[in-house]
């Protein structure tokens, strides 16, 4: 969630940083790729 990460840290570059590795993991986790 892009509102807690940016809770934690409040820049907004960080926080979309992170918000899109999380998203890229968890594509990478549903499609099953090592």
């Amino acid at each position: 969630n892009f509102y807690v990460i940016s809770r934690y840290n409040r820049s907004p570059l960080y926080s979309m940083a992170v918000f899109q590795l999380a998203s890229e993991i968890a594509a990478g986790v549903a499609s099953g790729k090592p």
